[in-house]
């Protein structure tokens, strides 16, 4: 990929640049999206990887996803790694402060439920995870099966 800098990395530029629009056209804000990319991170590892799925295709991880945390005990097997203000924060790089006003203005808005004993979590039946779901995704897929297929063209040619 060194020896091809170019063929790949304006394509995996405009995927994400093209992530980032369409998460900041569903959350409201570049802020916003950015805080929103870590909880839907987040979440995903929580309803999903942190499971140890069996089935790991596309459509059994969207159930999962759009199920969510749903017993009590898959809420409570998740407290020692319940999402924070102070975490978001961190990986994000926005203040505190700032973080804790948006996460509020984000669970107005039902994107996300905030609580002091689960943390911060998505909300599967939000209008911003209809978008993300709906619209990023197939946009995402899309964008990485263009650079896999560069990565195979190059590939092939350095192996003849």
């Amino acid at each position: 990929m060194t020896e091809n800098f170019t063929e790949f990395w304006p394509v995996f530029l405009l995927s994400e640049i093209n992530r980032l629009r369409k998460m900041t056209e569903a959350a409201g804000s570049p802020t916003d999206a950015h805080i929103m990319q870590v909880v839907a991170w987040s979440y995903l590892l929580t309803t999903t990887l942190d499971r140890k799925m069996e089935e790991k295709d596309f459509q059994s991880v969207l159930l999962a996803w759009n199920s969510g945390l749903q017993t009590s005990g898959d809420k409570k097997g998740t407290l020692d790694k319940r999402l924070t203000v102070s975490s978001i924060a961190h990986q994000t790089s926005i203040a505190f402060e700032t973080v804790r006003r948006r996460v509020a203005k984000l669970e107005e808005k039902g994107f996300i439920a905030n609580s002091r004993e689960h943390g911060i979590l998505l909300n599967p039946h939000s209008e911003f995870n209809r978008e993300i779901v709906q619209e990023l995704h197939p946009m995402e897929q899309k964008s990485l099966v263009s650079l896999f297929h560069l990565f195979c063209v190059y590939m092939k040619d350095k192996v003849r």
